[in-house]
């Protein structure tokens, strides 16, 4: 049965599909105020790099601490993927 996980460098394959699924749906585009929208337009174009994809995962984790710095707009917040 599937299960939500902390991000990780394992799924790097299916996590790079599904950000296909949605921008194939159109998100990513400057209207797009969402977190996935706002991701796609800043480094998804270098997620198919191992080392760029781990840094990103790396800083996904990193936002669910309260002292992590994050624009003045944002709370800490935990991501499952």
């Amino acid at each position: 049965m599937p299960q939500l996980c902390p991000p990780t460098t394992r799924v790097h394959l299916s996590f790079l599909a599904a950000m296909a699924e949605f921008q194939a749906e159109g998100r990513g585009g400057g209207a797009d105020n969402s977190m996935i929208g706002r991701d796609i337009r800043d480094g998804g174009g270098q997620w198919s790099d191992p080392g760029v994809f781990s840094e990103y995962v790396a800083r996904v984790v990193e936002q669910a601490r309260e002292d992590a710095p994050r624009p003045a707009w944002m709370v800490p917040s935990t991501t499952l993927w």
